[in-house]
Formats: structure tokens, sequence, C-alpha cells
């Protein structure tokens, strides 16, 4: 009964993942490819689970979005929390997309994209977003894409790909 118990638990990155997403093999080992900064086999495993249905293509919409954002891609980040927005309007993760969206105009320096989109974000990251809102909004920089597993300088996403809890 304790190994059971202690297989129930689970890998402590993966907490607050629904059953469906936890009894995916792909879903899991996306996450996990995520977790260690291996982005571009996680962004084609979470593109492939887009495209099925429910929770987990959901999720795995949002995560694609997170994981081009943290390996600096931010046009097809941008895309993909879009595409996130579009398909799951109402979505566990509709808040933290709009944040994120936020951080990516910020990223490309415009202004009046992240103030649509920052004023959008709801919940515990309600606070962030408008802490992130009163900063001035840079001009762009042209963003060096990050190699796989490669550390960012800049602190991780708030988000790390779990679903908003409010």
């Amino acid at each position: 009964r304790a190994a059971k118990d202690k297989d129930s638990r689970g890998f402590k990155y993966f907490r607050g993942l629904s059953e469906p997403q936890r009894k995916s093999k792909e879903f899991y080992t996306a996450r996990l490819q995520q977790m260690i900064g291996q982005y571009s086999g996680a962004i084609k495993k979470y593109g492939a689970l887009a495209k099925l249905e429910g929770p987990i293509a959901e999720q795995s919409q949002f995560n694609a979005g997170i994981c081009y954002y943290e390996n600096a891609q931010i046009d097809q980040a941008i895309d993909s929390f879009l595409k996130y927005l579009e398909r799951f309007p109402e979505g566990n993760s509709a808040s933290l997309s709009n944040l994120h969206l936020g951080l990516c105009y910020k990223k490309k320096g415009d202004a009046k994209r992240v103030k649509v989109h920052f004023e959008k974000v709801d919940g515990p990251k309600r606070v962030l977003a408008r802490m992130l809102l009163a900063e001035p909004v840079k001009a762009a920089e042209k963003p060096k894409e990050k190699s796989d597993g490669a550390k960012a300088g800049q602190p991780a996403s708030p988000a790390e790909g779990q679903p908003e809890q409010e």
C-alpha cells in the first residue's frame, strides 16, 4: 500500500495535472521535456496533443506557448497563446494566456497590445499584470533564440505551464 500511495503523489512538477493528463504518456513526456528545457521536443509533442479535444488539448496548446516563450520564439508564442484564446476563451489558462501575451508584446515593444492583454488578466495574477503594466515598454530588441537546455538569464515565466488556480 505504501508504494501505491507514493506513486499516486507523482513527481513534484506534475502536481495539479488532471487524471487524463497524468495518464497520457505523450503529455507526461512533453511536460518532462519542458521542465528540463528541451523545448523543441516538448513543442512537437504539445502541438500534436493540441489537435485533440478535451483537457489535454487545452493544456497542451497553452504549454506550447510557454515553451516558445521560454525558448525566445516570441512570434510563435504569440500565435500559440492566441490560438489558445480562440479555441478555449473560457479555459483554465485563458487569463494566463493573456498575461503571457502581454509579456510577449512587451518584448516586442508593442505598448498598445501589452495594455490590452494585461488588462484582461484576472484571478491571482491580476496584481502581477498591473505591476507589469505600470512599467514602461521599451522598444523591441532582436531576441536571440535559446537552444534547448540553455539556461535563460531571465527569471522563469510566471506560470510554468500550470493551470491557473482561483
